[in-house]
């Protein structure tokens, strides 16, 4: 009988694939990151400032989150389905918790 981590591995290898840090990369050159950082925390700061919703403090975090997690998988081997899938699980994931 064979070990169940023979058919786990290439599935897990296939949702994560490693990632090549040579080519780790952000659009436009690591000097626009903290420009796109700051336009991601815009919005948050703006909802809390209006009292348009109650916003708490993890909501900027989750920004942030959001950012560097698209950068990763932007810059990993997935396709863009795959990436897709992956984005809205994560971002599903870090909204329930």
């Amino acid at each position: 009988m064979r070990s169940p981590d023979r058919y786990l591995r290439p599935i897990v290898r296939g949702l994560l694939p490693p990632i090549d840090r040579s080519r780790l990369r952000f659009r436009g050159g690591w000097i626009t990151l903290p420009i796109f950082l700051l336009i991601a925390i815009l919005y948050p700061i703006s909802l809390d400032q209006a009292d348009w919703v109650d916003v708490k403090k993890h909501f900027v975090w989750l920004a942030v989150a959001g950012v560097l997690f698209g950068t990763l998988v932007g810059n990993g081997r997935l396709r863009a389905r795959g990436a897709a899938l992956f984005g809205g699980l994560g971002g599903t994931l870090a909204v329930v918790l």
